[in-house]
C-alpha cells in the first residue's frame, strides 16, 4: 500500500465488491449533475447572490456520502438517504412557497416566474427523486445480500455487552418495602 492519497484511493476501490462500486459511481455522478443543476438552477433564478446561500445544501450529500462509505453499514446509508431527501423536500417547499409569494405579493418575490426557472426546478427536482429511489435499491440490495452490517461490528466487544437485556434482580438483592402503619397524636394536629 502506497503512503499517497491515489494509493489509498486504488486500494479502496480494489477492496469495493460490485454493487458497492454501482453505488460509488452512482455517488460521484449524482452529486456532479446535483451540484450542476442545482448552479443552474440558481444562475437561472436571475438572483444567485440572494440565493447562494442554498450552495450549502451541495456539502449535506458530501459528507454523509463519505461517511456511508467510510463506515459501509446500513443505517448509514439511510442517514444517506436521509440527507440526499433534503434538497428534495426544502426544494418543494421553497418552489410552493415561492409561487404563493410571487402571486400574492410580486415585489417580494425571490425566484422569478418564466418557464426556463420552472423547467429547471422540474429537471433538479426529478433528478433527486430518480436517484433517490435508485440508492434505496442499491441499499436493499447490499441488505439482502448481507454484504453490508445492518450497525458496525466493534471488534473488541461481544454483542451480548452492546445490547442489555433485562435480568430480574437476584434474591439476595430484592429488599423488601413495607408500609408500616403508623398512629397519628395530637402533636401532628398542632398547628
Amino acid at each position: 500500500m502506497e503512503d499517497s492519497l491515489q494509493g489509498v484511493l486504488r486500494d479502496f476501490y480494489n477492496k469495493l465488491n460490485k454493487t458497492e462500486k454501482l453505488l460509488l459511481y452512482t455517488c460521484i455522478t449524482d452529486l456532479a449533475g446535483y451540484t450542476f443543476l442545482l448552479m443552474s438552477f440558481l444562475i437561472l433564478s436571475g438572483k444567485f447572490l440572494i440565493n447562494f446561500v442554498v450552495i450549502l445544501l451541495i456539502f449535506f450529500p458530501i459528507i454523509s456520502g463519505i461517511t456511508m462509505f467510510y463506515s459501509k453499514t446500513i443505517l448509514h446509508g439511510i442517514a444517506f438517504i436521509c440527507v440526499h431527501s433534503f434538497p428534495i423536500i426544502m426544494g418543494v417547499s421553497i418552489f410552493y412557497t415561492q409561487d404563493n409569494v410571487c402571486s400574492d405579493i410580486p415585489k417580494d418575490c425571490i425566484f422569478p416566474k418564466g418557464s426556463i426557472y420552472y423547467i429547471s426546478a422540474v429537471l433538479l427536482l426529478s433528478f433527486l427523486l430518480i436517484v433517490t429511489a435508485f440508492y434505496c435499491l442499491i441499499l436493499y440490495h447490499l441488505w439482502a445480500r448481507k454484504l453490508w452490517p445492518l450497525r458496525h461490528e466493534y471488534p473488541y466487544t461481544k454483542r451480548e455487552d452492546i445490547i442489555v437485556r433485562y435480568e430480574p434482580t437476584p434474591d439476595e438483592f430484592k429488599v423488601e418495602n413495607t408500609l408500616k402503619k403508623r398512629e397519628s397524636t395530637s402533636a401532628d394536629f398542632d398547628l
